[in-house]
């Protein structure tokens, strides 16, 4: 994953209005609920001719319960896991 993967995608698992980007960072804010994701990109990993962009991603979450986490973390590998899912 790039990190024009990661914001192409976002929309489809929070509304634009409820996100905001700086510069290693991505805030979620819903109600009473936050995310933060902190990102940075990795080496690539090589597989013979192949390279995959990686990207390391960090998740915490505020105001959530075990179980919303676990459905947010559910819904984001849904979505990408194949460019959309």
């Amino acid at each position: 994953m790039t990190t024009s993967d990661l914001f192409r995608l976002l929309p489809k698992i929070a509304p634009p209005e409820c996100f905001q980007i700086a510069q290693t960072t991505i805030l979620i804010h819903k109600n009473e609920q936050s995310l933060l994701i902190k990102y940075h990109e990795k080496d690539s990993q090589k597989i013979g001719a192949l390279k995959l962009p990686r990207l390391q991603l960090e998740f915490r979450f505020s105001g959530y319960t075990e179980i919303e986490a676990n459905n947010f973390m559910k819904k984001f590998d849904t979505v990408y896991r194949r460019g959309g899912g």
